[in-house]
């Protein structure tokens, strides 16, 4: 069950991470910790996957890996709310009303959600590890 639970707390992650990636490609403002966010953020998902599916005997260093995957997840929710708040502060001065500004204000509380989800189950992650559940 416990295992279950972790992989789909890594799904969520890998899922916030592309569709951030999705959302906000093309706009240079974002450039600098959109990459962060999407390189450390998939290479936590495959080291943490890697830690979590393969034994000792299978995969050399695997605290390392684990260790590494953590700090990546970590790291990956940092960027994740300095786009959020990048975003929210360009986005603040912006006027414009109807469905546009309805569909902005959705689209910011659900990436709000991703990225306090992804803080949230980084440290559950930590957690696990840190308490050597997986």
């Amino acid at each position: 069950m416990l295992l279950l639970a972790v992989v789909v707390l890594t799904a969520f992650i890998a899922l916030v991470v592309l569709v951030t990636r999705l959302r906000l490609r093309g706009r240079s403002a974002a450039t600098w910790w959109l990459l962060v966010h999407t390189v450390l953020g998939l290479l936590g998902v495959v080291l943490w996957l890697a830690f979590v599916l393969l034994s000792a005997d299978t995969l050399p260093y695997r605290d390392l890996v684990g260790i590494v995957a953590v700090g990546c997840f970590w790291f990956t929710s940092l960027a994740g709310l300095m786009l959020l708040s990048r975003k929210r502060r360009v986005g603040a001065t912006r006027r414009s009303g109807g469905r546009r500004a309805e569909r902005r204000t959705e689209g910011r509380a659900l990436a709000i959600f991703g990225h306090v989800g992804v803080l949230l189950a980084s440290g559950a992650l930590t957690v696990t590890y840190a308490l050597a559940l997986v």
